[in-house]
C-alpha cells in the first residue's frame, strides 16, 4: 500500500468509526400537535407518492421525511438510516481530509482534528450535517482546484432543496456565490457550465427517481417561492429587538470572515459566505420564535468553525474562537416572540448520547414496533367518536385547519388538499390551488373540521386566512352534525353557495374605524388592495413586514382583533357575521352536577396537578395544566374539568394532551403516570350558564373492583369567567391597521362583496 492510499484508508477508517459514535436513529412516533402533524404530512405524501409541485406545497420537499420520519412505513425507516449514516459519513471525511489539508505542521494538526471533532460533535444529527460537508466542500475546492469537490458540491445542491427549501436557498445562494467567485478569479466558463449542469442533471435524476416523470418538477419550486415569498411577511413576528445583541452577532461574523480574508490563501473567499447568512436571517428573523432561532446560531457554529480550521496561526485562530462565543453570547441576548431570549434547547449540541429508544440488536423491525404501540397511546385524544368514524367509512376525507395526525389516528383514507395546513396557504397561488382542490372532480367526500377552531395560528382568523378556499367549502360541503371536539363536513349534491356578488368599492385608510354596509346577504366580505411603497418593497425584501391587524367591531359592543395576511386580502377578507364557535348538533355538552354529587368527589383523595394558566380565545376560556394520579390503572382515567359557583355545577370532558415533562419527573421518583396526563381545554358559553366559575381539574378512574374513583386537585383559587353566547354577530364596523405605516400608500381600496346561500 503506497502512502495516499494509505492516507485514504485512515481517513475513511476514521470517518467510519465517528460517524458511529455520533449517530443518532433518525425517527420517531406521533402525537399531536402543529408540528407533528406536518412531519406525517410529508411522511404520507412520499409514501402514497402524492407529487410535490403538483399534488401538495410545503415548506419542506419531497424528500422531507429524512429529516423528520413518522412511523408510514418500515422501508422508509431502512432508508432514512441509511440515508443519514452516508451524509454523516461523507461529513465527517470531508471535515478530516481539509482539517489535515490545511494544516502546516504537527500542532497546527492536533488542534484543526480537535477543532473538527468539536464540529462533528456539536452538528445536528439531522440534515444540518448535509450543509456543512457543503461548507467544507468549498474550501477542499479552493485549497486543491480538484473539481471532484465542486461537482459533489453541485450533486448536492438538489438533495437540500428536495429536503428542505430553507436549506437549498442557502446550499444554492453558497454554491450560485462560489462560481461567481471563481469565474471572477479565473475566467473558466467550462468548469461554471459543468458544474451548472451536474446540479440540473442531480435534480432532474432525483426527481425521476422518486417519481417516475418530470411532473411537478418545475412546479415544485414555482410553489417553493412563492411560499418563500411570503413568508416575511405572513409569519412575521415583531418582538422588540434587542438591536445592540443583533450588531454584536453580525458584528461577530464580519470580523471573523475579515480575518480568513486577510490569510492569502482565502482572499475574498468568505465573502461567499454572507450569502446563506442572509437566507438564515430572512428565515430566522421573520419568525422571532426560539424554535425558528436556531438556524441562524447553527450557521454561525458550524461557518465560524469551518473558518477557524482553515485559518493558519494561533492568533487569527483564537480570534475567531473568540468571535464565536461572542456570537453565541449575542445570540442568547436576542429576544423572541414568546420569551425575552432565545432560551431553547435544541441548540448545537452534543451528540454522543445514548438514544430514546435503543436497540442492541439493531432491528429497526422492532423499533418500528415499539414506535407504532407509542403513536398508538399518544394519538388516543384524536380518535374520532365512533358514529363520526362510521359514517366516513373509507371515504376519501381531508382533515381541516391542521391536526392532519387525525388521519394517522383513525386510519382515515385522507386525500389532503395541495396546501394541507391552514396557516401556509397565505398566497393567493396556494389559495387558488386548495380552492380548486375542493370544487374539483378529486375533492374528498367528507372534511373533518378539528377543535372547531375559527382562529388560523398567530392569532388570524380563519376564515379570512384562505378566502377562496373557504368559499369553496362553503359552496360544495354542508355541515353534518358535531360531536366533541370534532366537526364533520359532507361533500353535497349541489351548491350551496350562489356566486358572490360584488357591491360598491370604496376608498378608506388605515387605522380608521369603517361602517359595514347594510347587509342583505348571508356573508360579508371585502376585497382589501394595500400597495405597497417603495420603502415598503424594500424592508419585505431587506427584512419581513410589520404587523398588520383587523379590527373587529360587533353589534354588542365588543371588539376582536386578528393578524391580516396582506396578500391573501386581494381574495376576500371575512367581514360579517363574526363567527367564532359551531351551534350545530353536539353530544359534548357539559354534564351538570349536584352539589351532594360535587361534595363527594371533592371527598376523595386528591390528585396531583397544577393549573398553569387561564386565557381568552375566540370560543371563550382556554384551560391549560396537568393532572396525575399514581395509584390507578392509567389506562382507565377519564379527565374532566370541573366549574361550579354557589349555585350550578358542571362537568366538562377535556382533552388527554401530552406531558412529557411530568411524566419523567414522576418516573424520577419512582411513580408511572401516563405522558397524556395534560389538560388543554377550551371551554365556551354556549351550554353554561354566564357567570363567575371556580375551577378544578379531575380525573375519573376505576380500583380493583371496578368501583369509579373520582380524584381532584387541590384547590388553588382559580376561577373563570363565562360571557353570554350569541349565536350570530353582526359586525358594525371593521378597521385596518398596521406598525409600520409607511411601508403601505395611505388609502386602501375596499371591494365591499356579499355571499347568499343557496335555500
Amino acid at each position: 500500500m503506497n502512502k495516499e492510499s494509505g492516507y485514504i484508508a485512515a481517513i475513511w477508517a476514521s470517518a467510519a468509526l465517528l460517524t458511529l459514535l455520533t449517530f443518532i436513529q433518525p425517527g420517531t412516533h406521533l402525537w399531536p400537535g402543529i408540528d407533528q402533524a406536518w412531519a406525517y404530512g410529508i411522511n404520507y405524501a412520499f409514501d402514497k407518492r402524492l407529487v410535490m409541485g403538483r399534488d401538495i406545497y410545503f415548506t419542506f420537499g419531497p424528500l422531507g421525511w429524512l429529516e423528520h420520519t413518522r412511523v408510514v412505513s418500515i422501508d422508509m425507516l431502512y432508508l432514512s438510516t441509511a440515508f443519514s449514516l452516508l451524509i454523516s459519513l461523507a461529513m465527517i471525511a470531508a471535515l478530516l481530509h481539509f482539517s489535515w489539508q490545511v494544516s502546516t505542521g504537527k500542532a497546527e494538526l492536533t488542534l484543526n482534528m480537535l477543532v473538527c471533532i468539536a464540529l462533528i460533535i456539536v452538528s445536528f444529527p439531522e440534515m444540518q450535517r448535509l450543509l456543512i460537508l457543503g461548507y467544507a466542500l468549498v474550501f477542499l475546492h479552493w485549497n486543491s482546484r480538484r473539481n471532484l469537490y465542486l461537482y459533489l458540491l453541485s450533486a448536492s445542491i438538489p438533495f437540500c432543496i428536495f429536503i428542505k427549501f430553507s436549506y437549498g436557498a442557502a446550499a444554492f445562494s453558497l454554491w450560485f456565490s462560489y462560481l461567481a467567485l471563481l469565474f471572477y478569479k479565473e475566467r473558466n466558463i467550462k468548469t461554471v457550465l459543468i458544474s451548472t449542469c451536474v446540479l440540473i442533471f442531480s435534480y432532474i435524476s432525483i426527481w425521476l427517481a422518486i417519481y417516475g416523470s418530470l411532473s411537478g418538477a418545475i412546479g415544485y419550486l414555482e410553489g417553493e417561492l412563492y411560499i418563500s415569498s411570503g413568508n416575511a411577511s405572513a409569519m412575521a413576528m415583531n418582538p422588540e429587538n434587542n438591536w445592540p445583541a443583533i450588531l454584536i452577532f453580525y458584528l461577530a461574523m464580519v470580523v471573523a470572515a475579515i480575518i480568513v480574508h486577510r490569510d492569502r490563501r482565502y482572499t475574498w473567499l468568505p465573502l461567499i459566505f454572507t450569502a446563506p447568512l442572509f437566507v438564515w436571517t430572512k428565515y430566522t428573523f421573520a419568525q422571532e420564535q426560539a424554535l425558528h432561532f436556531i438556524p441562524i446560531l447553527g450557521f454561525a457554529v458550524f461557518a465560524l468553525l469551518v473558518f477557524l480550521i482553515a485559518v493558519s496561526g494561533w492568533l487569527p485562530k483564537l480570534a475567531i474562537a473568540g468571535l464565536l462565543t461572542c456570537a453565541c453570547f449575542a445570540w442568547k441576548a436576542m429576544h423572541t416572540e414568546s420569551v425575552g431570549s432565545p432560551d431553547y434547547d435544541n441548540v448545537p449540541h452534543i451528540t454522543i448520547t445514548k438514544p430514546e429508544v435503543v436497540q442492541y440488536d439493531f432491528k429497526l423491525s422492532k423499533l418500528f414496533s415499539i414506535w407504532q404501540e407509542a403513536q398508538k397511546e399518544r394519538l388516543q385524544p384524536l380518535q374520532l367518536p365512533g358514529e363520526m368514524r362510521d359514517a366516513i367509512g373509507n371515504a376519501s376525507v381531508d382533515v381541516y385547519p391542521w391536526e392532519l395526525s387525525i388521519a394517522a389516528a383513525n386510519n382515515l383514507n385522507w386525500h389532503p388538499r395541495p396546501a394541507f395546513q391552514t396557516y401556509i396557504a397565505y398566497v393567493p397561488f396556494l389559495d387558488r390551488k386548495n380552492s380548486d382542490f375542493y370544487s374539483g372532480p378529486n375533492a374528498p367526500e367528507y372534511i373533518v373540521w378539528h377543535h372547531h377552531e375559527f382562529q388560523d395560528v398567530m392569532n388570524r382568523y380563519s376564515l379570512s386566512s384562505e378566502p377562496l378556499t373557504t368559499e369553496s367549502i362553503l359552496r360544495h360541503y354542508q355541515l353534518s352534525y358535531c360531536e366533541g371536539i370534532f366537526c364533520l363536513w359532507k361533500h353535497a349534491e349541489q351548491e350551496q353557495l350562489l356566486p358572490a356578488a360584488d357591491t360598491r368599492k370604496q376608498i378608506v385608510r388605515w387605522n380608521k374605524w369603517i361602517a359595514v354596509p347594510e347587509n342583505n346577504g348571508d356573508i360579508v366580505r371585502a376585497k382589501v388592495f394595500a400597495k405597497r411603497t417603495l420603502l415598503g418593497k424594500a424592508n419585505l425584501l431587506a427584512w419581513k413586514e410589520g404587523g398588520i391587524e383587523v379590527d373587529y367591531k360587533l353589534n354588542n359592543g365588543v371588539i376582536k382583533t386578528h393578524d391580516l395576511l396582506i396578500d391573501n386580502a386581494v381574495s376576500g377578507v371575512w367581514i360579517s357575521p363574526y363567527v367564532d364557535q359551531y351551534f350545530g348538533k353536539s353530544s359534548a355538552r357539559p354534564e351538570e352536577i349536584s352539589k351532594q354529587q360535587l361534595q363527594q368527589m371533592f371527598a376523595q383523595p386528591p390528585a396531583q396537578g397544577y393549573i398553569d394558566r387561564i386565557e381568552p380565545t375566540l370560543m371563550g376560556q382556554r384551560l391549560v395544566g396537568w393532572a396525575a394520579m399514581t395509584d390507578f390503572d392509567v389506562s382507565l382515567q377519564q379527565h374532566f374539568v370541573v366549574l361550579f359557583s354557589k349555585d350550578k355545577a358542571f362537568l366538562v370532558r377535556a382533552d388527554k394532551t401530552d406531558r412529557s415533562d411530568v411524566a419523567a419527573y414522576f418516573a424520577s421518583q419512582g411513580k408511572t403516570v401516563t405522558p397524556l396526563c395534560g389538560f388543554y381545554e377550551e371551554i365556551a358559553g354556549q351550554w353554561i350558564p354566564a357567570g363567575d366559575y371556580s375551577v378544578r381539574f379531575a380525573i375519573r378512574s376505576a380500583d380493583g373492583n371496578n368501583k369509579v374513583v373520582w380524584s381532584v386537585i387541590a384547590d388553588q383559587q382559580k376561577t373563570m369567567h363565562i360571557g353570554p353566547v350569541s349565536e350570530k354577530n353582526q359586525v358594525v364596523q371593521v378597521r385596518f391597521r398596521t406598525t409600520r405605516p409607511w411601508a403601505f400608500a395611505e388609502k386602501i381600496t375596499m371591494q365591499w362583496q356579499q355571499l347568499h346561500f343557496n335555500k
